[in-house]
């Protein structure tokens, strides 16, 4: 159990690291980012700021990915053990 709970949190990591990476390139926002807005802006202004593509990746893209990365660690585990 503690491997299969180590695998999914290195493959979890590992596809944040992935991402970060592919929104840096792409100068798209992160959840850094947003934090950073929010502490300088209030949370209207701070997403009224934002472009389409910006909340997609944030609230869409993002998240779905971390989930893949997740059902790759699984079949990762199942496939060795």
């Amino acid at each position: 159990m503690l491997i299969k709970i180590l695998l999914n949190g290195y493959c979890i990591l590992a596809t944040a690291i992935i991402l970060n990476m592919i929104a840096f390139y792409l100068d798209i926002y992160t959840w850094y980012d947003l934090i950073k807005d929010l502490s300088q802006n209030s949370f209207k202004k701070c997403i009224d700021s934002h472009n389409f593509i910006n909340i997609m990746w944030l609230y869409y893209i993002y998240p779905t990915c971390l989930a893949l990365g997740y059902i790759i660690s699984e079949k990762l585990y199942h496939s060795f053990i």
